[in-house]
């Protein structure tokens, strides 16, 4: 870059480098793994007295950037790079989650075998308030002001990145923007931090929407293979689930992993499944691109129950069974799941046999200690115009507090998932982030948003589970499978958009 180009211009305090070559480490603790697979990156940093005069200095500066180690992949190649190895069984790359009895044989004893590939894309947080974090830095203390997801955390970022007692930095919490996961690891406070110390007087750093969008911390893809066997009634004989996928941990925590596995990328995936699966065989393959990624609202819950709930649907009518029935039949008698979707389908008024161009599709999960049941009607026209009429929601946290708190949350879940299933997507060029803005990366819109019906479905006891995440995954399964009950038309790749939904 030629800083001398921004130097001159109006309201400009300084030009500076983040990361290799200039000012801040920009890698500690947990995140040297992240650092080391990813690679350092540098930033370009203008400190101006106006965020108009910081933005316009640092658009004039005459820059070029090294695509790095990533340079000249793309979504396609990194898919097509997973997809090989999970439809190699050989491979050294899946570990061992769970084998019990002998999938193999239940499955060549099988009348009818299912088979079938799911995937799902890298997406961004969209929070609605962009990065952004204020630090000033004087002899005695630190402050630092922003909508701190981990406040404790932005307490000992600071501290590590200024050489101090974590006991002189005090944060100060605003209102979140949004955060989503994206916020939990405090990098826009290193960065500010690391500014603030060489400018000596207070700084805000606000990151563009562009920046915010392009260089953020993303949700991982994940691929899914499923295979299983039915006899001539009905009934499962055998179940092989391979997911091959970016691990979080890795990237985050990993000295949270075990075995080699990462348990958020394989929730409701392993032993924690409500489906009691005779001859059951799953395994989880790592493979870290170089995307950054991090937590998403419900984490694993914001993707493997598109996988699943939509494989169970297709079993069901394989097997020639209502859907709501064939995972009734598939639990135990003491699952805590019968209740929630027992709930949902009768305040839903469930339907397997609506006219064409109209279905009901079932799915649930858990998540935070919290089940959830979902049920979404839609109407797809002849053209294939896809109307949500409804979603309904039946919750078991255990106990309530204040219902309107609940309600709110699952509909806030609904809106997330609805926009993560129907339209999100990040697209990689040349190892870059394509999208930049809401124009490109679109989200619901309140015109597209459906009823959303709420139901309590609790068990009481010594269960209390949270609200605030769980609702977003099983809408990825109940949507997609409305959809083939309306359509015929299976869904196994999200966004939605990416589909023709017309029917004959």
């Amino acid at each position: 870059m030629d800083a001398s180009a921004a130097r001159g211009l109006p309201g400009v305090i300084d030009v500076l480098q983040l990361g290799e070559g200039g000012i801040g480490n920009l890698t500690y603790n947990i995140d040297e793994v992240a650092n080391r697979v990813n690679g350092l990156t540098s930033s370009v940093v203008v400190v101006a007295d106006t965020y108009y005069h910081a933005q316009s200095a640092l658009n004039q500066i005459p820059k070029t950037w090294d695509a790095g180690a990533g340079g000249g992949s793309t979504n396609k190649t990194i898919q097509d790079h997973a997809l090989a190895i999970l439809h190699n069984p050989a491979h050294e790359a899946h570990l061992p989650v769970q084998d019990e009895g002998d999938a193999a044989g239940g499955i060549a004893g099988a009348s009818t075998v299912v088979e079938s590939t799911y995937t799902t894309p890298f997406l961004e947080h969209a929070c609605m308030e962009p990065m952004n974090c204020t630090v000033s830095v004087t002899a005695d203390r630190v402050d630092a002001w922003g909508g701190f997801q981990n406040p404790p955390s932005a307490i000992g970022v600071i501290a590590d990145e200024l050489g101090v007692e974590q006991e002189t930095v005090y944060t100060h919490t605003t209102f979140l923007g949004d955060g989503f996961g994206l916020r939990t690891r405090n990098h826009d406070v290193r960065e500010a931090a690391a500014i603030a110390k060489v400018i000596g007087k207070p700084v805000k750093l606000l990151w563009s929407r562009e920046e915010t969008t392009s260089q953020g911390k993303y949700r991982p893809y994940a691929t899914y293979y499923f295979k299983a066997g039915l006899d001539s009634s009905g009934k499962l004989l055998g179940y092989e689930n391979r997911i091959f996928s970016q691990s979080i941990f890795f990237h985050q925590i990993p000295q949270f992993m075990r075995d080699g596995l990462d348990s958020v990328a394989l929730e409701g995936m392993d032993a924690r499944m409500a489906y009691a699966m005779p001859n059951k065989k799953v395994t989880w393959g790592m493979d870290n691109t170089h995307i950054p990624v991090q937590w998403w609202r419900s984490v694993g819950m914001s993707q493997n129950p598109f996988a699943l709930e939509s494989y169970i649907d297709e079993l069901a009518h394989a097997a020639g069974a209502d859907p709501l029935q064939f995972r009734l039949g598939l639990l135990p008698e003491d699952s805590e799941f019968r209740h929630p979707l027992e709930e949902v389908a009768q305040k839903a008024g469930w339907d397997s046999n609506l006219p064409k161009g109209q279905g009901m599709g079932i799915a649930a999960s858990e998540g935070f200690g919290s089940i959830i049941a979902t049920i979404a009607k839609v109407t797809v026209s002849r053209r294939g115009q896809l109307t949500i009429d409804s979603v309904d929601v039946a919750v078991d946290c255990g106990h309530v507090v204040n219902p309107d708190t609940v309600e709110a949350q699952i509909q806030s879940c609904i809106v997330s998932g609805l926009s993560n299933c129907l339209l999100n997507e990040m697209t990689i060029a040349d190892g870059a982030m394509v999208e930049k803005n809401f124009d490109t990366y679109h989200q619901l819109k309140m015109s597209q948003m459906p009823q959303v019906n709420t139901h309590l479905a609790l068990s009481g006891g010594e269960k209390w589970g949270g609200i605030g995440e769980p609702a977003t995954g099983p809408i990825l399964g109940a949507l997609p499978n409305a959809i083939f009950a309306a359509t015929g038309v299976r869904i196994r790749s999200l966004p939605i958009r990416n589909h023709n939904l017309s029917w004959s």
